[in-house]
């Protein structure tokens, strides 16, 4: 069973050498002096484990809160580390699965509609992965995570930004007894606040 918690160290590391390769431009243009290249955020939504239809059910979705912090490399890419909670249930039963995620991600933007020269719109997909401290089960675990994020920019200082994303792993809330592949699934607003250079 230890065999498949390192395959996913692996695959984790994989999915980020990928996302790194598509980041288009990522290293070739200057990573310092980019304005608004420094960000801080938050978003609030919530969160459900399981993929099946039985999952899907009012009982089983719980508050998310996700806080952020990142630097914008350049126009396309973009490095940021996170932190997210407090607990999820399942279908088996209510208890309160409590945990600690801090993450580490690389941001990629895929698309953008611009209006002056100012970004109104944009779309980016997030990889990456961090230690998923599971407090019901006391241990800690390694997981990877895959986002889609909407942004539109309020004004240079503030974007509103709506998030889709997973958490992937094994035993995240099966326990020691099964080894399965387990996720958890969320979707959240928030806002970003870009920290401009003077």
């Amino acid at each position: 069973m230890k065999t498949l918690k390192l395959k996913s160290n692996y695959i984790i590391l994989v999915f980020i050498g990928i996302q790194l390769l598509f980041c288009k431009n990522l290293y070739s243009q200057k990573l310092l002096g980019v304005k608004g290249g420094n960000y801080i955020g938050f978003d609030l939504g919530v969160q459900n484990s399981g993929m099946r239809k039985e999952d899907f059910v009012v009982s089983n979705f719980t508050p998310r809160v996700h806080f952020f912090v990142g630097k914008k490399l350049n126009d396309f890419g973009a490095v940021q580390v996170g932190y997210e909670g407090f607990y999820f249930k399942t279908i088996a039963n209510s208890d309160k699965r409590k945990f600690n995620y801090y993450n580490l991600r690389i941001q990629n933007r895929i698309w953008a509609k611009k209006i002056n020269n100012v970004s109104l719109f944009e779309t980016s997909i997030q990889i990456g992965g961090g230690l998923f401290q599971n407090l019901y089960y006391r241990r800690p675990n390694i997981c990877g995570d895959f986002g889609i994020i909407c942004s539109s920019e309020l004004n240079d200082k503030i974007s509103i930004i709506l998030r889709a994303s997973s958490i992937i792993g094994w035993d995240i809330y099966q326990g020691e007894e099964v080894y399965n592949k387990d996720i958890v699934n969320c979707l959240t607003v928030g806002f970003k606040f870009n920290i401009l250079k003077k």
